[in-house]
Order: C-alpha cells, then sequence, then structure tokens
C-alpha cells in the first residue's frame, strides 16, 4: 500500500475575523504560473522537488544562463477570481539561490474591485536592502523602518495587506517585522472587470550572472477586517 501524503498549511495571521479563501498554490502537483516576458533565451518558470519550504514541491524563477547579463529579467504570473471581502491578504515564502550575487525583486498586484483596477507593488533591493512601494503617481518610496538582509537559500516570509475597496496599502511584512502603511493610496489603472487579481512576480539581475527565485505557500484570501 503506497503512503497517504497529508499536508497541513499554517496560516500566520493576526486576523480574528472571518476569512474568505481565494487561491493557495503549494506547488505540490501542478505549476500554474506562466512566464509574461523574460530577455534571457533560457528564462525560464518551473516547479522543482530538489527544494521546497515544506511538501513535494516549490517553484524556481531563473533569469537563465545563457550568457547572462546585468539587468537580465523575467516577470511572471497567475490570475485568480476574488470574493467580496474589503481586504486582501496575500502571504507566502520565498529564498534567494546565490546570495551573494544581486538582484531586484518585485511583487506586483493589480486587483480589481468596484470598477477599478488597483495596482500595488512593493520592490526589495538586495543591493541597498531597501524595500519600497508603488504609489499614487507611480513613483517607488521607500518604507521607514524597514530593511531587507536574506541570506543563501533561507525562507523570508512575506505577508502583504491591501485595502481593495478604497485601494490603499495596510501593511507589509517580512519574516518578524511588520510596518503598517497608513492607508497610502495606490495607483489606480483605471476600470477594470470586479472581483480579479493579476498577480506578478519580478526578479532582475544586477550583475551579469543568473539569478533564480524559489517561491513556495502562496496564499491569497480575503478578510473583512484588519
Amino acid at each position: 500500500m503506497s503512503k497517504e501524503y497529508q499536508r497541513n498549511v499554517i496560516v500566520q495571521s493576526s486576523v480574528p475575523s472571518n476569512t474568505e479563501p481565494w487561491l493557495f498554490d503549494g506547488f505540490e502537483n501542478l505549476l500554474s504560473w506562466s512566464d509574461a516576458g523574460s530577455t534571457n533565451a533560457s528564462a525560464a518558470v518551473t516547479r522543482i522537488t530538489t527544494a521546497s519550504f515544506e511538501g513535494a514541491g516549490s517553484m524556481l524563477i531563473d533569469t537563465g544562463g545563457t550568457v547572462p547579463l546585468a539587468n537580465d529579467e523575467i516577470l511572471v504570473t497567475r490570475y485568480a477570481v476574488i470574493g467580496s471581502s474589503r481586504y486582501a491578504e496575500y502571504s507566502g515564502v520565498f529564498a534567494i539561490v546565490n546570495a551573494n550575487v544581486k538582484e531586484e525583486i518585485q511583487f506586483h498586484q493589480i486587483i480589481g474591485k468596484n470598477g477599478q483596477a488597483w495596482d500595488f507593488r512593493f520592490q526589495i533591493s538586495t543591493i541597498t536592502g531597501l524595500v519600497k512601494y508603488y504609489n499614487s503617481s507611480e513613483v517607488y518610496t521607500t518604507i521607514s523602518g524597514l530593511t531587507f538582509s536574506g541570506a543563501d537559500e533561507r525562507w523570508v516570509y512575506f505577508r502583504f495587506v491591501f485595502d481593495t475597496v478604497n485601494g490603499q496599502y495596510v501593511s507589509i511584512q517580512l519574516n518578524d517585522k511588520i510596518i503598517k502603511l497608513d492607508s497610502v493610496q495606490a495607483f489606480s489603472q483605471g476600470t477594470v472587470n470586479i472581483g480579479t487579481v493579476s498577480l506578478f512576480i519580478f526578479l532582475k539581475t544586477t550583475e551579469a550572472v543568473r539569478k533564480q527565485l524559489r517561491i513556495d505557500n502562496i496564499l491569497l484570501r480575503g478578510i473583512d477586517n484588519v
């Protein structure tokens, strides 16, 4: 008799209210993310089974090893349908491969609610350690009190909370550090069909060296209050 694999998902949150699950991706069986644009011919997004935060697999984002150049980049994406909850909570873990070579990472979310497409983005630079958000004037703004220093292949927990009705940032968390963003306004891309979200993860090299990023335990859910 074959062994039955059972997985327990632990969701870290301080939210005591009702929740509305929209998406969970633990990369156990399938890869539902795709390459939405890359510059190196061998850039790829794949499901791997050689490393994971937990379970059998994770997602590997690879800028490509065919004559790697500085500023090689890859953008991967996944689409989901969301519910009626006012707030969106987006969390997961990531791990940098070869942390001695620096890169830029972006988590980019376009959330459609009440006819508006709200553009939420966080940018992480491993050169400076600065973490920035994308504001309503389409400018990346440094988040005071939050810096990033990732070690090679060490998993980093992230959690973002957005107000999808008013198009505002609520908070960002990296590992145990939580920063409130005091209802900072996001950029509006205009009108869109309601109840949708496009998730993007962007990886860009800063040197002529191949870069890889592992992703696991992606969770997107609606919450009633924060």
